[in-house]
């Protein structure tokens, strides 16, 4: 056991792979962190179908917040949501540290992609999906927000949820426990309320969602497979499995896989 980063109270071993802590109401991951280069699990050398359909599922949840906004996508990827924005008349560029991921954003020849070096522009609104979790200190999260964006400027977030109604069904096998060399921490709405108050931000909306991805039932049934070692014993355990996907689904009310938050700069 060690101590908490951000109260200094001791934690408490979760899994193999994260810690808890009680008074900050987060899971802190326990594996060193892997680099984000070619290597990183989300890297393709182009841009899938997948990662289109995604955009357009946050393009859905958003577009009243950013419309008519100036827009940055941080940690743009392979840039489909900037593509997806775009050509829903949102004026928006993205930056990424990852030079491959940006490589694949410009292939199809669109513009507005940027190291996060080469980027000195303000923005009004701020997209942020799936990347604080990535980051293991905060204070340089809020730093390269705080950077381009404007005072009463939006930031929008998405990450996964420590309160997820599927972790009680799943247990360490769900899914946002998958990546923990990446995910260096799972975070609550109460905790990321109160960070953000820290940073200056007062939260507006905020709410959960299903999986943001194609096939969210799949990857919410591999939760109950995930951690088996072999072929067989996933095939046999698959209607068992599908039974508490269905249970969870039409029976277990709670909060949902990703939290989605709007805060405003102060």
């Amino acid at each position: 056991m060690s101590k908490c980063l951000f109260c200094g109270c001791q934690t408490a071993s979760l899994t193999g792979a994260y810690e808890q802590c009680g008074k900050c109401d987060i899971w802190i991951s326990k594996v060193p962190a892997a680099d984000y280069d070619d290597m990183y699990y989300y890297a393709k050398d182009f841009r899938t179908t997948d990662s289109l359909h995604r955009a357009g599922l946050l393009f859905d949840y958003f577009k009243q917040e950013i419309f008519g906004k100036k827009c940055l996508d941080f940690g743009c990827g392979d840039g489909s949501f900037v593509v997806t924005a775009k050509r829903n008349g949102t004026s928006i560029v993205g930056v990424d540290i990852n030079k491959s991921l940006l490589a694949v954003a410009s292939k199809s020849g669109e513009e507005g992609f940027y190291h996060s070096n080469e980027l000195k522009s303000k923005f009004s609104c701020i997209t942020s999906f799936d990347v604080i979790e990535h980051l293991g200190n905060l204070e340089d999260y809020f730093k390269d927000v705080n950077r381009w964006l404007e005072p009463n400027g939006t930031l929008i977030i998405t990450t996964p949820n420590k309160n997820s109604k599927w972790y009680s069904i799943f247990k360490e096998g769900w899914h946002g426990l998958g990546i923990p060399q990446y995910h260096r921490y799972v975070f609550s709405l109460s905790f990321l309320r109160q960070e953000l108050a820290r940073y200056g931000y007062s939260l507006e909306k905020s709410f959960s969602v299903p999986p943001i991805s194609k096939s969210r039932w799949k990857l919410l049934v591999s939760s109950g497979y995930r951690l088996k070692k072999s072929t067989v014993h996933k095939l046999f355990s698959l209607p068992y499995i599908f039974c508490k996907f269905v249970y969870g689904k039409f029976h277990v009310k709670g909060e949902e896989d990703t939290l989605c938050l709007v805060a405003r700069r102060l």
